[in-house]
């Protein structure tokens, strides 16, 4: 798994991401490129008789390269972040800064899809990961996508709905069946309630999907139970389909 992309960081100090391209943990922030300014409105909140650093809003674009030799791939990268108040005693600034990015160009791997995995089940779970960030809902909706097109490749017929695809995997995938049903009420979710997904769901969808998929393409014997209740608990509905 990547390391999460919700991480925030500063300025001067790029998140350990994976190269889009060579897959090493080797981005940085090229210099001179990293650029932020506050929303006016929020400068206004602040400056009001009980504002507060945090309610200043910023937003932010840089660009991050790959520092191997080989490899030098360069990603655009923009999103938003706060001011937060330095509490510590020793603290040479009353403030410092905090940002999430929102975008990449081209998008990071939230995970490294494996090998042997079939393309039409990777293609929609990659263009989820330049989604996730910034749209949680479209990124549930090519994940639920990615499932219909694992379901095709386990051998299991187009039936009514995803659910009883599921309910029909063979009985040699039956231990993922908690896990891709975990899933899909996420893509539910995301194809029927604005807003009910967000971008934490589906950093742990991810963590199942990769675990699910390490299993069935690259032999992976890691256990998922809780990570798929939890999603399970937060997207069932009390009946659906």
């Amino acid at each position: 798994m990547n390391p999460s992309l919700l991480t925030h960081f500063t300025e001067n100090h790029c998140p350990n991401w994976a190269c889009p391209s060579c897959h090493s943990t080797s981005l940085a922030i090229q210099e001179g490129t990293f650029h932020y300014a506050a929303l006016p409105e929020s400068v206004a909140r602040w400056k009001e008789p009980e504002g507060e650093y945090e309610d200043i809003n910023l937003v932010f674009s840089c660009l991050l390269k790959c520092e191997r030799a080989r490899c030098g791939t360069v990603i655009a990268v923009s999103g938003s972040g706060g001011v937060h108040q330095n509490y510590g005693e020793d603290g040479d600034e009353p403030h410092y800064e905090l940002f999430q990015a929102k975008h990449f160009i081209p998008p990071l791997p939230a995970f490294a899809v494996p090998p042997h995995c079939p393309e039409n089940v990777a293609q929609p779970l990659m263009q989820s990961f330049g989604l996730f960030l910034s749209a949680p809902n479209a990124a549930a909706n090519a994940i639920r996508i990615a499932l219909e097109e694992l379901m095709t490749a386990l051998g299991v017929p187009v039936m009514r709905s995803l659910h009883s695809r599921i309910e029909a995997l063979p009985e040699q995938f039956s231990e993922h069946k908690a896990a891709l049903m975990a899933i899909k009420w996420l893509g539910n979710a995301g194809s029927h309630e604005l807003d009910r997904v967000n971008a934490f769901d589906i950093d742990q969808a991810y963590r199942i999907i990769e675990f699910v998929l390490s299993k069935l393409y690259a032999g992976s014997t890691k256990s998922i139970k809780q990570l798929a209740a939890d999603l399970d608990k937060r997207f069932r509905p009390e009946q659906g389909n």
